[in-house]
């Protein structure tokens, strides 16, 4: 599973012209349809180099309501301190674009509260210097089924991600998780991952890691129909 030949790719010019991140941002947006299969893509910089989606896809905190993602930090340090509220948000994608990066400091921790759906044309994350923790609320295990072929996220350097009692789904268009540069994803106990598959013109497998990446599975784990 590690470090196979194909490597991914740069966004073509003229998806670049389509899409430009804060400049304080050190993170990548990926979209469908936006990587060559034979180049492997630059890590974030400070600059804020984005993959796909613009902008316009990045909403305000939900207000009131019932959101289907909160999001809150802790410093890493104190597991038992109180989480502070960062904000609510209804779509994946804006609630992984405000865990803040080169912010090791803290854990970010999105809660899901119901289960989602990832439309096509939802933009995808690539993180990096971030702790995130993924986790359904009490009620759970909630799903996040992706209808789009692009990777559900991408993990770069010295960016730590765990997910705990959820359900990931494919629905079998789409690539799982892309590990690099350090990058580390853990599955904790309650977590499902299933109807993955390998995009023949994108990145490699469900599941694709280089260099000194770090994929760990506990016990518990159903990994199914990839």
């Amino acid at each position: 599973m590690k470090n196979p030949d194909s490597e991914p790719g740069d966004l073509k010019e003229a998806d670049k012209e389509k899409t430009k991140a804060p400049a304080e941002e050190n993170e990548i947006q990926a979209q469908p349809g936006q990587v060559d299969p034979n180049k492997f893509p630059e890590p974030p910089t400070n600059e804020g180099d984005t993959f796909g989606s613009s902008e316009d896809l990045v909403h305000e905190a939900v207000r009131g309501g019932n959101p289907v993602f909160t999001v809150t930090k802790r410093p890493v340090v104190d597991p038992d301190a109180s989480e502070e509220p960062v904000g609510d948000y209804n779509t994946f994608h804006d609630a992984m674009e405000n865990c803040k990066q080169e912010d090791t400091s803290n854990l970010y921790i999105i809660t899901v509260n119901r289960d989602y759906t990832i439309t096509a044309t939802e933009g995808s994350w690539g993180k990096s210097k971030v702790n995130i923790l993924l986790r359904s609320a009490d009620g759970g295990p909630f799903s996040i089924r992706t209808k789009s072929k692009w990777v559900f996220f991408t993990l770069y350097q010295d960016c730590n991600v765990r997910i705990e009692n959820l359900t990931l789904d494919g629905s079998h268009r789409s690539e799982f998780v892309f590990l690099a540069d350090n990058g580390a994803l853990t599955l904790g106990a309650g977590v499902t991952v299933q109807n993955f598959i390998d995009v023949v013109d994108q990145d490699g497998p469900a599941i694709y890691m280089k260099g000194q990446s770090s994929l760990t599975v506990e016990p518990g784990v159903v990994i199914k129909n990839n």
